[in-house]
């Protein structure tokens, strides 16, 4: 069984990264008993000799929790399942990145990095074999943004073979809470752009459709939103999670779903979305997630031409039932002439804790240009009145760095629009496998 190390990165990445671990053990303590059961835990989680997933006895996460503030990293450690995170927590107190990528990148990068590494390397060298390194991170502050992007950088120079997987938070387009979010997001979707492997965006509008409260900063209400986000995290991680005949690994998805090197933004679209209001029958799981109110993009993907498209299902569902769902969906949707039948299924026997069934739709769909559209628009915005511009100066930022930023998002959105069908395909380099 491959490894995977998790780094949740930022105040975002670690709350989102709890709710995680705290469903993802939840689900393990149901369905390993014993350690010995199966060795498919072994992808995320690290368990001694007389380990136990029912009392946590030496069961540790492999992962690092990186923040340059302290307050939600020890939250985490000081939780009832803080024990799994004992020797992961690598946060400073360094008063956060005042929401500032050039601060995180160019100032906690050099001085906080190393140590960081350091801490990745010993996780590595206790793997047997290393598949890849999951992220999690937000886009619109300084830490996970800046922060992010120098470990992101400095992972792809230091483990070249290693896939790097990334989930990020995308802020609001009228996101009042950080000004500076339109430059952070630009610049840290960049780096994705040039040394991710594979990106699964999940934009705050949307999470925000889902609940009630965001706007009057109702807590409750954030605690939901983070836990759509896991449970999507689950359902992408089971196949690596658990063992199956039909299941689907993090590389997997990487392979079939990202056919050009630019190519890599899946569009995510899960059932049900909120379990109590879960479908009746598996059909509906299927037609749920593939509708555009399922997914945790603002884009409708079924407006675009899907490149590769994925279902990853769990419960006790026939691969019979999903090409007939299959079947039934493809007539509404335009692929291109050469992959016309580009579906990957996954199917994994053990069900979430919250709902019989699950489906989780991945989508890459040249509908993902409008993304990089919003958010280009939103940077010329403030880049044009020179607004703010100062507090990345005086940090090593340059100019030139924000302006090849966001020519680099702009070339990716033409390249997504010109895989529409309505237009004569051009040609695209091949990723080596």
């Amino acid at each position: 069984m491959s490894e995977i190390i998790f780094l949740q990165i930022g105040q975002c990445g670690n709350q989102i990264g709890w709710k995680f671990w705290e469903k993802a053990l939840n689900e393990h303590q149901k369905y390993y008993q014993e350690s010995s059961y199966d060795q498919s835990y072994k992808s995320f989680f690290e368990i001694g000799e007389r380990g136990s997933f029912s009392t946590l006895n030496k069961v540790r996460a492999r992962a690092l929790l990186i923040d340059t503030e302290l307050n939600a990293t020890k939250q985490l450690q000081n939780s009832k399942i803080g024990s799994i995170f004992q020797g992961c927590n690598v946060s400073f107190d360094a008063t956060g990145a005042g929401n500032n990528w050039a601060f995180g990148y160019h100032s906690h990068g050099p001085s906080l990095g190393p140590q960081v590494f350091d801490k990745i390397r010993r996780l590595a060298e206790h793997t047997d074999h290393l598949e890849s390194f999951f992220m999690l991170y937000s886009l619109g502050g300084g830490t996970g943004s800046g922060f992010g992007s120098y470990l992101l950088e400095q992972l792809a120079d230091e483990y070249p073979k290693q896939w790097k997987m990334n989930v990020v938070v995308v802020p609001n387009t009228d996101d009042s809470f950080v000004v500076t979010a339109p430059y952070n997001c630009v610049m840290s979707t960049s780096y994705l752009c040039q040394y991710s492997d594979c990106v699964f965006p999940v934009e705050n509008a949307s999470l925000q459709n889902y609940v009630h409260g965001v706007e009057k900063g109702d807590a409750g209400a954030f605690d939901q939103m983070n836990s759509v986000v896991a449970n999507f995290m689950l359902d992408l991680t089971a196949g690596s999670r658990f063992s199956g005949k039909m299941n689907v690994d993090l590389r997997e998805i990487e392979t079939n779903m990202v056919p050009f090197p630019n190519h890599k933004f899946l569009c995510s679209g899960i059932s049900p979305i909120i379990p109590e209001n879960a479908p009746r029958s598996i059909g509906g799981y299927f037609t749920e997630a593939m509708t555009a109110k399922a997914t945790l993009c603002e884009v409708d993907p079924h407006s675009g031409t899907y490149l590769a498209n994925a279902l990853l299902v769990r419960g006790d569902v026939t691969l019979n039932s999903v090409r007939q769902s299959i079947d039934k969906i493809t007539s509404k949707i335009r692929f291109p002439p050469w992959s016309k039948d580009g579906w990957k299924i996954g199917l994994c026997s053990n069900p979430p804790l919250y709902s019989k069934h699950s489906v989780l739709c991945l989508t890459n769909t040249s509908a993902m240009s409008g993304m990089f559209h919003n958010m280009v628009s939103r940077f010329d915005q403030l880049y044009r009145a020179n607004a703010y511009l100062k507090h990345y100066t005086d940090y090593g930022a340059e100019r030139s760095d924000l302006e090849e930023a966001a020519e680099t998002l702009t070339f990716i959105e033409q390249e997504y629009d010109e895989m529409r069908v309505e237009q004569e395909l051009p040609e695209r380099p091949k990723i080596l496998v």
